[in-house]
């Protein structure tokens, strides 16, 4: 339970809104888009770890939410 409140504590604080920065190593197409070589990435970690589509009810404490069916 420690490693799980840990866990959303980080997912609701924010404490690194942003990732390390990726850089592509060639030309890249993602959807419509195309990204030259060596273009620099940062996922914008705050906003998916707040996404409803990925978490149930984003703006609730919840810890539960990193346990699996056995509280683990």
């Amino acid at each position: 339970m420690l490693q799980a409140t840990i866990a959303e504590v980080q997912r609701i604080s924010w404490i690194a809104p942003g990732s390390i920065p990726h850089t592509t190593t060639k030309n890249t197409r993602v959807g419509e888009f195309t990204f030259p070589e060596k273009s620099t990435f940062i996922a914008n970690l705050a906003f998916m770890m707040n996404d409803p589509r990925f978490f149930d009810q984003p703006d609730v404490f919840n810890p539960d939410r990193f346990l699996d069916s056995a509280g683990r």
